[in-house]
């Protein structure tokens, strides 16, 4: 990858990938296209459109917080070439998940896993620092929101069962 400008603007190139794989990965929208009149053929399509724009807004919401978490751990062992970089690499990177990942069964695996790499290499090569630091980084990325997510859920778990029933004991 160039450490310079690289292809483009990776926003602007990643808006361009998301909405074939959003039409792609909608569930539910082609039954919605039955033969019994133009209004339901019209909404279905509208309704089409209008969930691509909210997946493309999203998607670069969503890419521009999980860069911003993943390129704190890059920044604390040792990535010091900037947030653009980081986002260039995860920006970048998504496209083989894009691409291949509305397949059924293998697509999301083996697009998710590819992405990984890319997104690793990218990462590595961009910043100037070892694989293993960038893979330190990204299970730093990974494990902590877990944790997080299972510590809530299981106070939300324990917090249902430790309610007692309203009235005389």
């Amino acid at each position: 990858m160039d450490q310079g400008q690289g292809v483009g603007f990776p926003p602007l190139f990643t808006t361009g990938v998301i909405p074939p794989h959003s039409l792609f990965i909608m569930p539910g929208i082609p039954p919605a296209l039955e033969p019994s009149g133009m209004i339901k053929w019209f909404r279905a399509w509208v309704s089409v459109i209008i969930l691509a724009i909210i997946m493309v807004v999203l998607t670069l919401f969503l890419v521009f917080i999980v860069g911003a978490w993943l390129h704190l751990w890059v920044y604390l062992l040792g990535g010091k070439k900037g947030y653009m970089q980081t986002m260039k690499a995860v920006m970048y990177g998504s496209t083989p998940y894009m691409l291949i990942g509305w397949i059924p069964i293998i697509g999301g695996f083996i697009g998710g896993l590819w992405s990984l790499v890319v997104e690793i290499l990218g990462i590595r090569e961009l910043h100037g620092i070892s694989t293993g630091r960038v893979i330190a980084a990204y299970l730093i990325a990974v494990i902590i929101p877990i944790i997080v997510i299972m510590l809530v859920a299981s106070w939300f778990f324990f917090s249902m069962v430790n309610v007692s029933p309203i009235g005389p004991i």
